[in-house]
């Protein structure tokens, strides 16, 4: 009797040990450690405890799988197992973040260029690949030695828990945060290969009934998206920390229509939106309408305009946020700015896409830009130059942990916000040319990311992940909202730029807003409202209302 409990005990304490191996090599940290410290609350220490036993529980199903005997299903477990290992250890390499259905979704859609991918990064790979074959063997080797006999009962435990996992995946969009990789990767890659492909065709034409007038427009119209951008944690919207010293300096020169909602709590949501008009009614796009009808640098090509897309996001070779190989034609000059300055720390893309929009100013007078920055994604440690530290007032915070990501973010900002835009508007004859600058989704960052992280939270997301700023340059765009500023304050929403740009370029207000809504100087008509999940209703999407 003593013999199995003990053997039991081994093996409970093994899987314990092997949890704690697993999220070590995942993440690179105790994920349910530093859930615990980020929260820094009882709701927190119960997430993260509950958390633990979940990775704990999924890993006594897979000791089950790595313990059975036999030629085939040893090789199969080992290598099922070695490809998840690689596959989270080379995300979280290249991106800082897990694991998910989006980056299986944009590795079969977005065309990559294989063997630019396997150069470029050849050390992370070799790495990842080296690391995980040794995990695996360790993890296997263990589970061996641990795991008692197995009986037929107990093998139906890693197929019900792979259940669990994938219909977890299906249920949260792709949240299956608490399952270790060697579990979570095939539930992943078999979920993703129930969901309708992304319509990979050229787009519409822009209606021959949408007419701009060339005397009407800017010269020059920026749209500018910045990361994970929070409207309340801006000085010029009362925050107290000095984040934005120079707007507020300037604070005669622009319009500032406070805090806007995004159209989604997630990059990838918020940009195809802005990108494609799609109006709120039309969420969540199951006809993928936002890749099929005509884009906003088709209607600026009509409109006269030179076309440049700046990513300060993607790596070399790669889309990212719904972007895909046909909308190339679209766009006159798609730039990767890991591509035009390669090397050199994160914190000075948004510095090379200055450069890349002093080129095009220099050799275009009429010139349309879509800028997505590389903003202040987290972590926020690395978003600034270190001698750009200059906030290090306390923010009042429950503990100290919560307190330095507050101010590393403030930094963050005060770097990717008010300093880029210092650099930028000099640049910008305002008399002449239009800038529009706002988040793709806020940060829930009071929340302690509320367990799911600081945004792209699918259901009941609170409405800090969609709190953005919303400011506007130059004379066209200070003529029409000035007048309604105070009246409109805090009222805006994403899904107005679209028309508001088209505006902006000479076609007729009127034609405008009969197809995608109101601008931002007019008021909307129903409540503002941003979109959580899947955009084209792959699994889950939901229609938050923010008012």
């Amino acid at each position: 009797m003593t013999r199995p409990i003990a053997s039991k005990a081994v093996f409970l304490m093994t899987a314990c040990l092997l949890a704690a191996g697993l999220s070590l090599f995942e993440y690179g940290e105790l994920r349910f450690v530093k859930t615990a410290a980020s929260l820094y609350t009882a709701r927190g220490l119960a997430y993260a405890l509950l958390y633990a036993a979940v990775h704990t529980a999924a890993v006594l199903g897979l000791m089950v799988v790595w313990s059975l005997r036999g030629r085939v299903i040893a090789a199969t477990a080992l290598v099922v197992t070695v490809l998840s290992l690689f596959a989270q250890h080379l995300t979280m390499s290249l991106f800082s973040e897990p694991l998910s259905v989006d980056h299986v979704k944009t590795a079969a859609e977005a065309a990559v260029s294989t063997s630019f991918f396997l150069n470029f990064y050849a050390r992370e790979i070799m790495e990842s690949a080296v690391k995980a074959i040794l995990a695996a063997l360790a993890c296997v080797y263990v589970s061996r030695r641990t795991t008692p006999a197995v009986t037929g009962y107990a093998r139906a435990f890693p197929v019900v828990a792979l259940a669990c996992a994938g219909a977890l995946l299906y249920r949260t969009a792709g949240v299956v945060g608490p399952f270790p990789s060697p579990m979570r990767a095939p539930a992943i890659v078999g979920v993703s290969a129930f969901y309708p492909a992304l319509y990979s065709g050229g787009r519409g034409d822009v209606a021959s009934d949408m007419t701009p007038i060339p005397d009407s427009a800017a010269s020059v119209v920026l749209m500018v998206v910045d990361e994970s951008i929070a409207a309340d944690y801006l000085s010029i919207n009362g925050y107290r920390l000095p984040t934005t010293p120079f707007l507020e300096s300037i604070a005669g020169a622009y319009v500032n229509m406070g805090r806007a909602v995004s159209a989604g709590n997630h990059s990838a949501l918020t940009n195809m939106i802005l990108q494609s008009g799609l109006r709120a009614d039309q969420i969540p796009d199951a006809p993928q309408s936002a890749l099929r009808e005509p884009n906003i640098f088709q209607y600026a090509r009509k409109a006269g305009y030179r076309t440049l897309y700046i990513d300060g996001q993607a790596s070399p070779r790669m889309f990212v946020n719904y972007m895909r190989k046909a909308d190339l034609e679209t766009v006159d000059d798609f730039v990767r700015v890991t591509e035009y300055a390669l090397g050199g720390p994160v914190y000075e893309r948004d510095l090379a896409a200055l450069e890349i929009i002093r080129e095009a100013r220099r050799t275009h007078e009429k010139l349309f830009v879509y800028l997505m920055k590389n903003g202040a994604h987290f972590p926020y440690e690395i978003q600034y130059p270190p001698h750009r530290k200059v906030i290090a007032d306390p923010a009042p915070a429950a503990n100290a942990a919560h307190q330095a990501m507050k101010i590393e973010y403030a930094n963050a900002l005060r770097w990717s916000v008010d300093d880029w835009l210092a650099k930028l508007l000099p640049e910008i004859d305002l008399s002449r040319s239009v800038v529009f600058y706002t988040g793709d989704h806020g940060q829930s960052i009071e929340q302690g990311g509320e367990g799911t992280g600081t945004h792209g939270k699918v259901a009941d997301p609170p409405l800090s992940q969609a709190s953005v700023p919303m400011l506007a340059f130059g004379r066209m765009a200070d003529e029409k909202l000035r007048p309604v500023a105070h009246a409109l304050q805090d009222k805006t929403s994403h899904f107005q730029l679209f028309p508001s740009l088209l505006v902006m370029m000479g076609y007729p207000e009127a034609e405008a807003s009969a197809r995608f809504g109101p601008p931002l100087w007019k008021p909307l008509e129903g409540p503002r409202v941003f979109v959580s999940g899947d955009l084209f209703a792959r699994g889950r999407a939901f229609r938050n209302v923010a008012d």
